[in-house]
């Protein structure tokens, strides 16, 4: 479980989340596929989250840095 009320401390499974991100990604797959595969590493770290929730930290991590 992570401490999300200090945001200087990174979540342990942020890496594991973005892995899955981006590897789905280099192996050609739908942006939406690789969304939905992270948030599922996410949840399985996580399954007290809400889905809701878990898709929101997903969404924050994966686009974190990349403001229009």
């Amino acid at each position: 479980m992570c401490d999300f009320k200090d945001e200087q401390t990174l979540c342990k499974c942020k890496a594991a989340v973005l892995t899955a991100y981006h590897e789905m990604l280099g192996h050609s797959m739908p942006e939406c596929f690789a969304r939905e595969a992270a948030t599922l590493v996410y949840r399985h770290h996580h399954p007290e989250d809400t889905k809701e929730l878990s898709r929101l930290k997903v969404e924050s991590w994966i686009h974190a840095g990349h403001l229009h």
